[in-house]
């Protein structure tokens, strides 16, 4: 069993939430026709949207952007670029692209959890985590058991973009990319 759990870009920086109000979010971001909804995490107080299977959550420090199928995204991608270009003095830290899996015993990568040496038996796995830096980004993945259901894993999958330029503008193939390496992962069990 191997499932996409969550797909989302996370941009860390210092966002003046107020830019998005509705009227903005529907004519510089979304583009359609399609109602836009509000949103609200009761849990952080927070506002966002939702139009045509794509989320925003702005925040003071981090801009989240969740996608509910792998197909939307490309559109993601150009919303985030148009986030970027309408918005170039926002001092942004970090982006992160994440696609997040959770898998059974059957999944090869389960066999790092179960190979992973323990600390104590006190002391329960939580998860390991591997890096492979690259030019322009660092490749993340996070291997994790998940509590109570020690059968159960999850992994997530990352590019992360340090410091970007307020220029920078991503491809809208990046997550065709991290998912063929995700899925190589996953499969053949190379990181």
């Amino acid at each position: 069993m191997q499932t996409i759990n969550s797909i989302n870009i996370v941009a860390i920086g210092n966002w003046n939430k107020r830019i998005f109000t509705p009227n903005w979010v529907s004519q510089f971001l979304f583009k359609s026709e399609n109602t836009l909804e509000g949103l609200i995490n009761q849990d952080e107080v927070e506002l966002g949207y939702k139009c045509d299977g794509i989320t925003i959550f702005p925040k003071d420090s981090v801009l989240e952007i969740g996608i509910e199928k792998l197909d939307l995204c490309s559109k993601a991608i150009e919303i985030l670029n148009q986030i970027l270009k309408e918005l170039p003095h926002t001092p942004i830290k970090a982006i992160g692209f994440n696609i997040r899996y959770e898998f059974g015993k059957d999944c090869v990568l389960y066999k790092f959890i179960e190979k992973t040496p323990s600390f104590s038996e006190e002391f329960n796995f939580s998860s390991i985590k591997y890096f492979k830096p690259y030019s322009k980004y660092i490749f993340n993945i996070e291997i994790g058991s998940k509590m109570p259901k020690e059968d159960i894993g999850v992994v997530n999958f990352n590019y992360h973009y340090q410091n970007p330029a307020a220029s920078v503008s991503f491809d809208k193939s990046l997550f065709e990319s991290l998912y063929t390496e995700s899925q190589k992962c996953m499969t053949d069990g190379k990181l």
